[in-house]
């Protein structure tokens, strides 16, 4: 009456069996503690572990967003000057699946375009992700995918305050970097 796990004499021990299902205990609602955050969006420059690039490097972005959904991204240069880079001419889709990286540029297309650090000083990308098109319920200037510059937007603060005004947005993330100094091939230049 009771008893639970076989002991030596070939009984039930009704103790061993209480001692296991004391430290069991049910896992908490939710997602599991490695489950990316819904919200989030994982950013990182191809080839930099730093956020610190070279006047003349290549800049290729890394995009994951956690859930699958419509993505916009707009970076902004040393100068000042910010530009839609996702969508783009080349990589025209906003909707993108969730946990699944992109490169922007795409640098697997052959007419692909480039993006790269000219001058030294600070820049920085910035990417909103949607549960539905942008198109018609933001600035047309924002959803265009011209890559050209987006004269009414002074920064990307600008760009992120009108796609957020719209109260779409449901994920967000930035990702800023330094570039310094002279192209890696002029300074090795200079001390020959």
């Amino acid at each position: 009456s009771g008893y639970v796990g076989m002991s030596a004499a070939d009984r039930l021990d009704p103790s061993s069996a209480r001692a296991v299902a004391n430290e069991l205990a049910p896992r908490p609602a939710g997602r599991p503690d490695n489950e990316p955050d819904a919200r989030a969006i994982t950013m990182g420059i191809v080839g930099h572990r730093e956020p610190l690039l070279n006047v003349g490097d290549n800049i290729v972005l890394r995009i994951a967003p956690a859930r699958t959904g419509y993505l916009y991204c707009y970076y902004q240069d040393a100068g000042g000057t910010v530009t839609q880079i996702y969508p783009n001419p080349q990589q025209a889709a906003p909707a993108v699946q969730g946990k699944t990286a992109l490169l922007v540029p795409d640098v697997g297309q052959a007419d692909s375009f480039l993006i790269q650090a000219a001058k030294r000083g600070a820049e920085q990308a910035w990417c909103a992700s949607t549960q539905q098109p942008l198109v018609g319920k933001v600035p047309e200037a924002l959803t265009e995918a011209k890559l050209s510059p987006l004269k009414d937007y002074a920064d990307i603060g600008a760009v992120r305050q009108a796609l957020e005004g719209s109260g779409l947005v449901v994920a967000s993330q930035a990702l800023a970097w330094q570039v310094n100094g002279a192209p890696a091939s002029e300074a090795k230049g200079k001390g020959s």
